[in-house]
């Protein structure tokens, strides 16, 4: 059961420490007191911390003493201290506005919203959409978002752009506002690479576009390295295309990596420069011993 002093709002220092006192490793360790008790408990350690940290170091061997007197006459000389310092932090400020969230199509995302909304009390929270609205059905909604107490939760299904707008009202009843904005992003995926039929070859050289077997977002960014840059090099050009130059016989690993954001996709193949013209390279002007044949 919740002591009537904690359901109504912040405890005086000294009914709280001579209530429990003797629970203070458990009110630090885990929740094994109830939820309230759990909830002062902490703010009392931050308090001690951020203002008093000698005492906080010393509570131990006062409790350990036996008596208590000890502790209540700290409280009684804290107690003014922990009131100014309670209702510094109560008044409702706000950070800066956030930055743009992406998000992986079909990922969830948990924002903790007491980065932006600072405040000791309890907040309700309101989400006020921008020129859309979920589907009540659930069956069109590309962007679904909840707030569970201070988390806001945010489920991606379909590629786009969103804003709305949050606001946080504290039991004083002061509240503020923030706007987000949500972009939804295609996923990254890709496909094993198999050059059967490049873009084009030239005397020693191998172009393939890389786009046929990377998919997801547009702009993605891609590099290729060479484990054997004796062999053969690998580049990629501003239009996505993988550029593979023959230098002598040998193997070489060729690692492509695609990024778009906080994605990112790599794959790996071995080419093998041979002495002999592989025989879709021997066509014509292609003939020569320095050829690339990708396996």
């Amino acid at each position: 059961m919740v002591p009537r002093g904690l359901r109504n709002g912040l405890p005086q220092l000294t009914a709280f420490f001579d209530e429990y006192g003797d629970q203070w490793e458990d009110l630090m360790d885990d929740f094994t007191l109830s939820e309230v008790i759990y909830f002062w408990g902490a703010w009392i350690v931050r308090f001690l911390l951020e203002r008093h940290r000698a005492e906080l170091s010393d509570l131990k061997e006062m409790y350990e003493d036996g008596t208590g007197t000890r502790i209540h006459d700290l409280a009684v000389r804290l107690n003014d201290d922990w009131h100014a310092w309670h209702e510094n932090l109560a008044t409702l400020s706000v950070a800066a506005g956030p930055e743009p969230i992406t998000i992986i199509k079909r990922d969830q995302m948990i924002v903790d919203l007491g980065h932006f909304f600072r405040t000791i009390n309890a907040l309700a929270f309101d989400v006020s959409l921008v020129g859309w609205w979920p589907d009540p059905e659930g069956t069109n909604t590309p962007l679904y978002l909840s707030v569970v107490k201070k988390l806001l939760v945010l489920h991606a299904a379909a590629p786009g752009t969103w804003e709305f707008t949050i606001t946080a009202t504290n039991v004083d009843g002061e509240s503020a506002e923030l706007p987000f904005t949500v972009t939804v992003v295609e996923r990254l995926e890709s496909s094993e690479i198999v050059i059967g039929d490049p873009l084009s070859t030239e005397e020693g050289r191998t172009v393939v576009d890389l786009n046929r077997y990377f998919d997801g977002p547009e702009d993605i960014a891609f590099a290729a390295e060479s484990a054997n840059a004796e062999v053969a090099t690998a580049a990629v050009t501003t239009e996505g295309r993988l550029v593979v130059t023959a230098i002598s016989p040998g193997e070489a690993e060729i690692t492509v990596r695609a990024t778009f954001g906080p994605q990112s996709v790599e794959r790996t193949f071995i080419i093998a420069v041979t002495d002999e013209c592989p025989p879709w390279l021997c066509k014509g002007s292609f003939s020569g011993w320095r050829k690339v044949l990708l396996q």
